[in-house]
């Protein structure tokens, strides 16, 4: 346990945990993509025309000015960002600990550490660190090939559950002040206002039951069409999880039909994922209740809100506005930390994505972009501005209860005007500068 070593020893042993961490993510960035796998990490299998890989080359940080000499396959430079990539975990990693432990999260309260297995830092630490290293590898790749892997998303909302439900007090913290003083609460699904208790009836089960259900419909390999009416979709649909194997043993038209490998993986997922909501449910104590089902509860909006999005840009602007790796993303997100950071997280990616779209626009005619590494820079905006965030918009906002999802259905109605706003202005400057 860290808070049993003293201060140097827990700099050493995190800073090389963080450049170990460095070395997987990059491997990660390189073997996850759908598209553009590339032989770059030394823990991959090396390209075919590159020299036989030295034992210094496993070295983290180090071993990547030995890689230098593989710029004629990769390309010039191609060694900078996995280096910077590793030496900013070596740094932060241990920093990341510290600003947790002298209060980053809780605005300057400082949390006594138990002696035992987990304390408050350290359940915050590893999994704000998971979070913080999966969006790395999400951010890395959305850039270099515009798509998010579920290999990211998946294991990480699973993770995020399992923790919520293990341990309560992983949630971000609410310092609230009582007769007694200040005291440190996980926030919960309504945070902002009292806690109720009907979740803790059946119709709480059977919600978060709902929510982990249609997250596994979402995620299942298929094709969704409306072009011949409701009931000759579904059918496509349906027909699309369990779709013929390319090859098969019978040589005459009756083809074996197996289910896709993910429709299977999901659904083996989506039988365990119930019997543990069910024995969660029934077993565990309220308060561990209470934060699997917060979780429940950001994983649906955090998905909803950007599958929303997803749905009216593309009917507003004829196009793709996001694509679905960015729903999924944000789904983990709100699985992470709640539903209230996930709604938080929106502003902070699109004003950061705003200003490099202008930038792009004006440099480049570029008006296009990947949105998901902007949501993860929004979240770790709002992760390291939590204490001075929360209050005010626990104040000012979220105490509004039901009203305030009243507005954000408003919003979400305004929101396809907007985009038709948007592009009917950027059709006029295009055609202007193509009159010119």
């Amino acid at each position: 346990m860290l808070s049993a070593l003293p201060p140097i020893f827990r700099i050493v042993l995190l800073a090389v945990v963080g450049a170990i961490v460095g070395a997987l993510l990059n491997r990660a960035i390189y073997a996850w993509p759908y598209f553009r796998k590339r032989a770059i990490s030394p823990w991959l299998p090396a390209d075919p025309n590159a020299l036989p890989r030295r034992w210094s080359d496993f070295i983290p940080i180090l071993g990547w000015f030995g890689l230098r000499r593989e710029h004629k396959i990769h390309g010039s430079g191609f060694w900078v960002r996995p280096l910077l990539i590793e030496i900013v975990w070596l740094v932060g990693l241990p920093w990341f600990y510290f600003w947790q432990l002298a209060g980053g999260l809780t605005g300057g309260l400082l949390v006594p550490e138990p002696v035992g297995w987990p304390s408050f830092i350290e359940t915050w630490f590893v999994a704000h660190a998971t979070l913080i290293a999966l969006m790395f590898i999400a951010t890395f790749i959305d850039f270099d090939e515009r798509t998010i892997p579920d290999y990211i998303t998946i294991p990480g909302t699973i993770f995020a559950l399992l923790i919520s439900a293990g341990c309560p007090w992983f949630r971000l913290p609410e310092v609230t002040t009582n007769l007694a003083g200040q005291v440190l609460e996980p926030i919960h699904f309504t945070s902002g206002s009292p806690l109720p208790n009907w979740h803790h009836d059946q119709l709480g089960l059977w919600i978060a039951l709902a929510i982990f259900t249609c997250w596994i419909l979402a995620l299942l390999p298929k094709v969704c069409t409306l072009r011949y009416g409701i009931g000759r979709g579904l059918w496509i649909m349906v027909g699309s999880c369990l779709r013929p194997a390319r090859k098969t043993a019978c040589p005459i038209r009756c083809q074996q039909r197996r289910p896709e490998p993910m429709t299977l993986a999901l659904l083996v997922l989506w039988l365990g994922g119930f019997f543990a909501i069910v024995f969660s449910k029934q077993s565990l104590p309220p308060l561990h209740w209470d934060s699997l089902f917060g979780s429940m509860v950001g994983l649906a909006f955090g998905g909803g809100m950007i599958w929303s999005i997803r749905i009216l840009g593309r009917y507003a602007m004829q196009k793709e506005a996001m694509g679905f790796g960015d729903v999924t993303l944000m789904a983990m997100i709100g699985a992470f930390l709640g539903w209230q950071a996930a709604l938080l997280t929106l502003p902070f990616a699109a004003f950061a994505a705003l200003l490099i779209v202008v930038v792009c626009f004006l440099v480049t005619k570029e008006s296009e972009l990947a949105f998901g590494p902007y949501l993860c820079l929004g979240c770790t905006i709002l992760l390291f501005c939590w204490s001075s965030i929360w209050p005010i918009m626990s104040q000012q906002f979220f105490f509004m209860g039901p009203w305030m999802f009243l507005i954000l259905l408003a919003a979400l109605i305004l929101m396809p005007i907007l985009l038709i706003l948007i592009q009917w202005i950027k059709s006029i400057f295009l055609n202007e500068e193509e009159a010119a």
